[in-house]
């Protein structure tokens, strides 16, 4: 294991307060279970290249809406290519002892800029077979567990409902084309309105549309999984009573434990319950409340199960693993450009300012970071949950939800 990876570990571990004993136990725990992360995103690379050419455009005065989706597309792609980039994107996968993660490939914007990230992903998977093996649900899950790789479940931040649409039957177009695209989980909205229904930062709090309630009908009859993590309390309560299978929250926190928008409050963790469903909690340090780190993540962990039993509870990051830069290279942070008050990427967020994310401690980045998975399970086990709970919690429910979802589907996965 990389020394950094298993310095932060070592860190991690002393920070819960296990035991020597609990420690033994939930590495052992971590290693034996089939381990899901319900939202994640692969390990982010750049390769001296990439950062020469990042460097570039700064020094020729290139804005932030110019270099960022030449920035994407390059951290996406550079462990293709590159040796060394290729080595800190395995074994930080490696370090989670994750089986299995769902990726958003489809974007909460417009259907243009869906397409391009579902392209940078499908050049993934093509050239990292040896590694990866596109999901399209629970068989080939196993298939990959079996072979060692790491599957990986698509999803998108939101459904075809904003820009590049005729109109609503071509927003349904666009959800087949989405699943032929091998995409099984489809968030219901982003922060903002949409066809669907309202986000979770809109104020009017309005609820499904009668277009949204035709999108989760089809989603339930081919069987994708309707998501909810950005979803408003009555859109995600009109979901679950709405929804003929199953639905999620694949990352959000407990707004019962601390109030933040993109939290579900108890009637919409239960509601989702209800519905046979699960929710993941993420790993932000400023959507899970004072702290941040670790230990407030167990916390809102212990507060989802007391409330909605273990058979509905699942980890969903909301992160990602940033590979150091390559020996040598400046860091961007003084000179890379910050986009302008008016620049797409502040209004498709629709933060308010009292919302913004403050840069974390070093405790709260060091205790969640993604390659910390083993610890997220010693912590379970350190908060006395018992291995049939943690089984259930680091990816039984996710497998039994997706394969109640598809079973009552029309198509075969």
């Amino acid at each position: 294991m990389d020394e950094a990876i298993e310095r932060t570990r070592q860190r991690t571990l002393e920070y819960i307060g296990a035991t020597p004993e609990q420690v033994e136990r939930g590495l052992a725990l971590h290693a034996k279970l089939f381990a899901c992360d319900t939202f994640g995103f692969l390990p982010r690379t750049l390769s001296k290249k990439a950062y020469e050419t990042l460097w570039a455009m700064i020094e020729n005065g290139a804005t932030f809406d110019e270099i960022a989706p030449v920035k994407q597309v390059l951290a996406a792609s550079s462990h293709l290519y590159d040796p060394w980039c290729r080595e800190r994107f395995l074994e930080a996968i490696a370090a989670t002892g994750l089986n299995c993660t769902v990726l958003t490939m489809g974007s909460e914007k417009d259907l243009h800029h869906s397409l391009h990230r579902i392209s940078w992903y499908i050049q993934l998977f093509d050239h990292m077979r040896e590694h990866l093996r596109k999901a399209l649900g629970p068989p080939d899950i196993e298939t990959a567990r079996r072979e060692k790789k790491l599957a990986v479940v698509c999803s998108t931040n939101c459904p075809p409902a904003h820009g590049g649409l005729h109109d609503g039957v071509d927003a349904h177009h666009w959800i087949d084309i989405f699943y032929r695209l091998g995409i099984r989980v489809m968030h219901l909205t982003y922060n903002r309105r949409n066809w669907v229904g309202d986000g979770c930062l809109e104020p009017a709090d309005g609820g499904l549309s009668l277009h949204g309630r035709d999108v989760v009908r089809h989603l339930n009859e081919i069987g994708m999984v309707v998501d909810t993590p950005h979803t408003g309390r009555r859109t995600t309560l009109d979901a679950a009573k709405h929804s003929k299978a199953p639905i999620m929250a694949t990352h959000t926190v407990c707004r019962g434990l601390y109030e933040h928008p993109r939290g579900k409050t108890d009637d919409e963790l239960k509601a989702i319950a209800d519905t046979g469903g699960l929710v993941g909690m993420c790993v932000i340090p400023y959507f899970l409340g004072e702290g941040g780190n670790i230990n407030t993540l167990l916390d809102h962990l212990d507060y989802a199960l007391n409330l909605i039993g273990p058979d509905h509870v699942a980890i969903g990051t909301d992160t990602a693993y940033s590979a150091p830069l390559p020996d040598g290279a400046e860091p961007f942070d003084e000179r890379h450009p910050q986009p302008s008050p008016y620049s797409r990427e502040k209004w498709w967020g629709a933060w308010q300012p009292e919302h913004q994310q403050p840069k974390p401690t070093e405790e709260q980045a060091e205790t969640l970071r993604w390659t910390n998975w083993p610890c997220f399970t010693v912590g379970l086990v350190a908060r006395g949950h018992n291995e049939a709970e943690i089984a259930k919690v680091l990816g039984g429910n996710f497998l039994r939800v997706l394969a109640d979802v598809q079973k009552r589907g029309e198509r075969p996965a």
